[in-house]
């Protein structure tokens, strides 16, 4: 929806939380002091912790080279303002922590193919992926327990 706050501005365009990707329940958004997700354990769209070492702490140890690609894809998604992220974004957070997978490329197409994750836009030649509920489900399912 475009709007015009000034008349003698340029125009904004201002998107709805679900244009934007957020996920609020029927509260009226983030201003909405009843509502509190981030408070809520059984949110499954709960944010990653704020470092990287942290969140990937917070899942078993005996997880393969798919589950380290969603678990890094999940954690860049959560650091875009878009709420999507790249190949070429996992493939470097992986890198700079150190996590070595056979072909990080492949386990993010693998787990497109296992409905875990799905294109958002495509901008050229660039896909833009975000984690499905699907996805979130099984992230759920790798947590630490205790």
């Amino acid at each position: 929806m475009l709007h015009l706050d000034n008349p003698l501005s340029a125009p904004t365009l201002r998107l709805t939380p679900f244009q934007r990707g957020d996920n609020y329940p029927d509260t009226g958004g983030p201003g909405n002091s009843d509502a509190s997700p981030a408070t809520d354990s059984t949110n499954k769209e709960d944010p990653p912790l704020a470092s990287f070492g942290e969140w990937l702490h917070s899942f078993r140890t005996d997880i393969n080279d798919l589950d380290k690609a969603l678990i890094t894809a999940r954690y860049v998604q959560s650091q875009s303002a878009q709420n999507d992220f790249k190949t070429s974004e996992v493939n470097k957070s992986l890198k700079e922590h150190g996590i070595k997978l056979s072909n990080p490329s492949s386990s993010l197409n693998r787990l497109g193919e296992k409905k875990l994750m799905f294109q958002t836009r495509k901008v050229g030649s660039l896909k833009f992926m975000r984690v499905s509920t699907d996805g979130q489900k099984h992230l759920e399912s790798l947590k630490r327990h205790g």
